[in-house]
C-alpha cells in the first residue's frame, strides 16, 4: 500500500472527482488560494471519502500563486503561516475530524531545501500550533535536521514531476518537468514505492519515500489519478 497526496481547494473544479481516489489531501488554506468557505468545502469532502487531511500555507502571494520566493519579515510570515494552517484547524473542529499533517506549497516547500531560516520560523510554527502533526517535505529539506521526537515528517516524493541527479525538481520552466502520461506516472510511482528514482539522466537513485504527490493541475489529472488508484493499492 502507498499513501497518495493531491494538492487542492486551489481552484479547480475537479476536487470531488479526485477526492475518492487520493489517500491525502493538502487544502490550499488562504496564502497562494482560498478561504474558510474553500476550506470548508475541501475539508468536507475530505470528511466524507475518509481522506487524511493536511493544510496546505504558502508565502502570502495570491499574485503569483505562492511560486515565487518574496520578501516579507520572519514575524511577518510567521503569523501568516499560523493564520492559515488555524483557518484549517478550526474547520477541522467544526467537522469534528482531525488534522493529520501540514505540507507547504510552492516556493516556500522549495525554499526550505536550503534556507535554514526559513526553516526555524516554520519549526516554529509547528512548536506553537501542535507538534504531534506530520510535515510532508522533500527528501532535500533542511526540516529533516530537526527530526527528534520534536517533530515527525514524512519523505514526499512526486509521481508527475520529473527528477534532476540531485533529488530537485525539474523546473517548471522547462518542457520536461511534468509527467501526463499515465503509463509514465505509474512506472514512476512504482520505483518510489521501491524506495528510488530514475532521473532525467536516467541515474538511479535510492531513496524512501513515505506519500506520492499527484497535482490536480496537472494536464489530465484526473484521468491520471484515477489510474493510478486502478492500478495501486492506496492507504
Amino acid at each position: 500500500m502507498i499513501d497518495i497526496n493531491c494538492d487542492l481547494a486551489e481552484g479547480g473544479n475537479q476536487d470531488a472527482d479526485i477526492m475518492p481516489h487520493i489517500s491525502s489531501c493538502n487544502i490550499a488554506c488562504g496564502g497562494h488560494f482560498g478561504n474558510m468557505s474553500t476550506v470548508e468545502k475541501a475539508v468536507q469532502l475530505a470528511k466524507k471519502n475518509k481522506v487524511k487531511i493536511g493544510a496546505h500555507p504558502s508565502y502570502p502571494d495570491f499574485e503569483n500563486f505562492g511560486r515565487q520566493k518574496i520578501n516579507i519579515s520572519s514575524q511577518k510570515l510567521k503569523d501568516s503561516l499560523k493564520e492559515q494552517i488555524q483557518l484549517v484547524i478550526n474547520s477541522c473542529q467544526k467537522n469534528k475530524v482531525n488534522l493529520h499533517h501540514i505540507k507547504a506549497h510552492g516556493a516556500l516547500y522549495n525554499a526550505m531545501e536550503n534556507d535554514d531560516k526559513l526553516c526555524q520560523i516554520f519549526f516554529e510554527v509547528l512548536q506553537e500550533i501542535d507538534q504531534k502533526l506530520i510535515v510532508f517535505v522533500s527528501p532535500k529539506s533542511k526540516l529533516r535536521v530537526y527530526k527528534s521526537s520534536l517533530i515527525k515528517y514524512w519523505i514526499e516524493g512526486f509521481g508527475d514531476r520529473t527528477y534532476q541527479d540531485d533529488l530537485s525538481l525539474t523546473s517548471r520552466s522547462e518542457n520536461d518537468a511534468l509527467l501526463t502520461k499515465p503509463e509514465d506516472v505509474l512506472n514512476q510511482i512504482l520505483a518510489q514505492k521501491r524506495a528510488y528514482i530514475v532521473t532525467q539522466n536516467n541515474r538511479k537513485i535510492t531513496h524512501k519515500f513515505d506519500t506520492i504527490c499527484l497535482h490536480s493541475d496537472t494536464p489530465n489529472a484526473f484521468e491520471i489519478i484515477k489510474y493510478i488508484s486502478s492500478n495501486l493499492e492506496i492507504n
